[in-house]
């Protein structure tokens, strides 16, 4: 028991570091800047918010009949809320890098895929120590001390989809050279 309590105060210091950081330090990377999309991001967000709510949906159906298939659950409770989140948070993410609706007109693109990368170099480490450490699986049921390993995965398909959006922008630039 005494290690649960460890992880959940790990966990509950780990969301306020990020929460108090991100409200001291908002201003500093906005730079008082307003966020601003033109009116073609603006209906691919629309589109993207649409299809992030209708991965959940589908997530939430494919995890109901996994768990009717298998007879139990796989998951813990805190682990089906958050693979749905995740799954509808990167659905909308990639979708609207893709289509070039993610960064607002003045975002500091370079900045933001540091800031990436260094979540997920930390998620990578903390699910890296999880495994270690055990806990992960109990009981043939995959716990929430696995969710460092879901949110790096996440990261990284929205690090790899940033890579494909700068290589088509690429090869745009080079046409319109080339014209």
């Amino acid at each position: 028991m005494g290690d649960n309590n460890a992880f959940n105060v790990g966990m509950f210091l780990g969301i306020f570091i990020v929460v108090v950081f991100g409200l001291l330090f908002r201003k500093k990377f906005s730079r008082g800047e307003v966020k601003k999309y033109d009116e073609r991001q603006e209906l691919i967000r629309g589109r993207a918010y649409k299809h992030g709510f209708k991965s959940m949906l589908i997530t939430i159906i494919l995890l109901l009949f996994a768990e009717f298939l298998f007879g139990r659950p796989f998951l813990d409770k805190w682990m089906y809320s958050l693979i749905i989140i995740i799954v509808g948070s990167s659905v909308f993410v990639v979708y609207t890098i893709v289509f070039d609706a993610y960064f607002y007109i003045s975002m500091d693109r370079k900045k933001y895929i540091t800031i990436l990368m260094i979540a997920a170099v930390i998620n990578l480490v903390c699910a890296v120590l999880m495994i270690i450490s055990g806990g992960v699986i109990t009981n043939g049921i995959l716990t929430v001390k696995s969710i460092n390993i879901f949110v790096t995965l996440m990261l990284l398909v929205v690090i790899a989809a940033i890579n494909f959006r700068a290589k088509i922008d690429a090869q745009l630039a080079k046409r319109e050279d080339e014209d």
